[in-house]
């Protein structure tokens, strides 16, 4: 553990000693631990608050808030797209075999989860790092009926123990914490554990693979997000200061892609084989004005189904696209090139103009 982080525990620890009894008090440190990144102390206290003033009403809603606060918003958008959610069902329910178990990565609110369990699994271990997402889902799977089969542990995939937490390695991994850029939530760490220590070796993944995918596009409402004259006074060097990429909605009628999709990064998750960190590569143009590129990817759910978060104006995914701006609009002929970097970390990726 970092040491700045166990002194700050330390000092964090003697105040919530000393707020004992005091909801507000409590609530307060609460508040404390979640922008110190501690989301089960936060957890912890915002429930023992919570606990000595059950029927305080204002309590209630500090409570809610704050742990709302710790949940992104993204995932009601995310379990209410019927598009992901039917080639997650379908994939899972073509996997299942009898006696099988299965690991859950990232349970949100457990519909992956319990859609195993409909589907026949014997059992199925499903871990959730965020305690207050962790704790409704356990809440949901006993809702459905399926407390039987489905165990919630609320930890991190890394935290897990192959024969203490999940009685053996699993026979499949589901797994859906991919973010905008598919690897902001550390998919690729998380695979390449659940891998290693959590899977059979001949256990099957769901999604099985992925790509990062990638076009030159104009956007039509850049010019929105800039600054120029303002009062009278020129501003415009303040654009330097804007966000090197930004998030676009998949139908956005702004956006239209106009060159060809190339494949910057692909992932094996059965396999975890180490992938290269920086690639190199042309985006070619179909033609007209592009302003920048924009990336999505694509998710390989098994041999038969797949899911695309591709921009498009019929289209409507949970997932927001990301576009990387250029300085400056470029007019470009059928068949012309942009060369472009790109680069992977366990959380993080970077593209820009080479």
């Amino acid at each position: 553990m970092d040491s700045e982080l166990i002194l700050a525990q330390r000092a964090f620890e003697p105040l919530v000693a000393a707020a004992k009894g005091n909801a507000r008090a409590l609530l307060a440190l609460a508040a404390e631990a979640r922008r110190n990144g501690d989301l089960q102390r936060c957890f912890e206290l915002a429930q023992e608050a919570e606990a000595l003033k059950p029927d305080d009403r204002e309590i209630a809603f500090e409570v809610r808030t704050l742990l709302a606060r710790t949940v992104p918003g993204w995932h009601f958008a995310m379990i209410q797209d019927d598009v992901r959610n039917q080639a997650f069902l379908g994939a899972i329910e073509r996997a299942i075999r009898p006696n099988m178990k299965v690991l859950d990565i990232g349970s949100g609110s457990g519909l992956l989860a319990m859609m195993a369990a409909r589907a026949g699994a014997q059992e199925v271990h499903s871990c959730e790092m965020n305690p207050a997402s962790a704790a409704v889902a356990a809440q949901i799977v006993h809702k459905n009926g399926f407390s039987d089969t489905i165990t919630i542990h609320a930890s991190s995939s890394h935290e897990l123990d192959a024969e203490a937490d999940l009685g053996g390695r699993a026979d499949l991994v589901i797994s859906e914490i991919i973010g905008k850029d598919f690897v902001c939530e550390q998919v690729l760490p998380s695979m390449q554990d659940a891998v290693r220590r959590l899977a059979k070796p001949n256990a099957r993944f769901i999604p099985q693979c992925g790509q990062i995918r990638a076009a030159l596009a104009y956007y039509g409402k850049l010019d929105d997000r800039k600054v120029g004259e303002v009062c009278g006074f020129d501003l415009s060097p303040f654009n330097q200061l804007g966000p090197a990429r930004f998030n676009v909605q998949v139908n956005d009628p702004g956006l239209v892609v106009r060159g060809e999709v190339a494949d910057l990064f692909a992932f094996d998750f059965a396999s975890a084989k180490p992938q290269a960190d920086r690639v190199s590569l042309d985006l070619v143009a179909s033609g007209g004005i592009v302003n920048g590129i924009v990336q999505w990817f694509r998710l390989q759910m098994d041999e038969f189904g797949s899911f695309e978060n591709q921009p498009g104006p019929n289209s409507s995914r949970s997932w927001a696209l990301l576009f990387f701006p250029f300085a400056e609009p470029i007019d470009l002929s059928p068949g012309e090139r942009i060369g472009v970097k790109v680069s992977i970390s366990k959380n993080r990726l970077r593209l820009w103009r080479d």
